[in-house]
């Protein structure tokens, strides 16, 4: 699935979809811990959620080949909606809350990777009940 998805993302029509690309290569970055701490998502991903990656990535792939057939404004609202949540909760955590195992740890980081799936490929399944207003929910309650 890593593979096929990151053959997906070669052929990715990034001009025609500039914002869904970084979107997209921010999601596999945030999988993958392709930041300051690269190569450690083994380590630092919890076995019940690793186990949910081959999903993960069939929902990535699923979403290009939906952009390539004329899904570009419905993407784009999901889009947003996943990115106003997390912009939500990130602007309420310290920097010292964002390394790569306590985002590995918090909840909301794998109820957004739900969500995905449920707003980019639906078909896949969820591995737990998820919209945006169970999101916006947990982030009411865990913020400071």
């Amino acid at each position: 699935a890593c593979q096929q998805t990151r053959r997906e993302m070669e052929g990715f029509p990034k001009s025609q979809f500039p914002h869904q690309w970084k979107d997209v290569r921010d999601q596999w970055k945030a999988l993958f811990s392709e930041t300051a701490f690269v190569d450690c998502f083994l380590i630092d991903v919890p076995w019940n959620w690793l186990q949910h990656y081959p999903r993960y990535l069939k929902a990535m792939h699923y979403r290009i080949d939906k952009l390539r057939s004329g899904s570009g404004n419905r993407d784009a609202e999901s889009m947003d909606i996943v990115h106003n949540l997390w912009s939500r909760w990130t602007a309420g955590q310290q920097d010292t809350e964002s390394t790569a195992q306590s985002m590995a740890d918090c909840e909301l980081r794998w109820m957004m990777e739900e969500l995905r799936v449920s707003l980019f490929a639906q078909p896949l399944g969820t591995s737990q009940k998820i919209s945006p207003a169970r999101c916006e929910k947990w982030i009411s309650q865990h913020l400071r």
